[in-house]
């Protein structure tokens, strides 16, 4: 295998990336409502190369391949969320009314999320585009133990679990939480976070989640659903200096990797919460 350094010269701002899992393409979106597939490496007979898929009137908030190699999936903020096949070919479309803060698609490929403007949650089944579940963060079965700091309780941050049973969901008001995918019933739900939850992501066996907020805070949780759904919180991470916008787990599930507003990126030991 070679590593190849390379770099896309463009005015445009970049806001979402994906890379397809043969490793052979990227799928760029732009602030400016453009999204491209990117061919790197190119091959004998092809140099490297790129295609415009799109020209929607908002911005590109996702681009997400499915693991299979059906393609990749694009959300604009307009709503409108677009499979591609490797050649730029729409293959099919969902449309999320009043537009749409994320999307994500599940680690099968089967099924489609979308966060709207409209403070609901959608479903889809990602193989037909077929509608399964419609919901609002306020069906949790739980009580929200924090004040609503935003009126809106709109959805920023989803992230499904690697089984894709669960999906966990992060709000602009700091509310925290899971949902059945089968059913599209909250299960869980918490409201310690001060402010929005930018990002979230499980572990890869599926027993841990993190929360990174703008409170400046990282928040890890132990996740059971073998008998029933029990969350329990093991920790918060302090040492930012401004809010987290991004969060990861490596493969093992030890460590994790943080990045801020403050323009640094965070390496944690989770067996002590050391920063290192």
């Amino acid at each position: 295998q070679h590593l190849v350094c390379c770099k896309i010269q463009s005015s445009e701002h970049v806001l979402s990336l994906g890379w397809s899992p043969n490793g052979r393409q990227i799928a760029i979106g732009s602030l400016s409502g453009r999204a491209w597939l990117w061919n790197p490496t190119g091959s004998e007979n092809q140099p490297p190369s790129s295609k415009l898929l799109l020209r929607d009137s908002q911005r590109v908030v996702a681009c997400q391949f499915d693991a299979r190699g059906h393609g990749v999936w694009i959300g604009a903020e307009s709503g409108i969320v677009r499979l591609f096949d490797e050649h730029g070919t729409e293959l099919r479309r969902v449309e999320h009314p009043d537009g749409i803060t994320g999307m994500q698609l599940s680690s099968n490929g089967q099924v489609l999320a979308t966060a709207g403007r409209d403070q609901r949650l959608r479903l889809w089944d990602a193989d037909r585009g077929h509608l399964r579940h419609v919901v609002r963060p306020a069906r949790a079965t739980t009580t929200d133990v924090s004040p609503r700091r935003w009126p809106n309780g709109r959805i920023h941050s989803l992230e499904f679990s690697p089984d894709s049973r669960w999906l966990a969901t992060g709000c602009f008001d700091g509310q925290l939480r899971l949902w059945d995918v089968r059913s599209g019933d909250c299960r869980w739900s918490d409201g310690s976070h001060q402010w929005i939850i930018y990002d979230l992501d499980f572990s890869s066996d599926g027993t841990q989640l993190v929360a990174a907020s703008t409170d400046r805070t990282l928040s890890l949780w132990r996740v059971r659903t073998d008998s029933g759904v029990v969350v329990r919180r093991t920790g918060t991470l302090r040492g930012h200096s401004d809010g987290v916008r991004a969060a990861e787990f490596d493969d093992t599930g030890a460590w994790l990797l943080s990045g801020s507003w403050d323009k640094t990126v965070g390496l944690w030991r989770l067996s002590d919460g050391a920063l290192v």
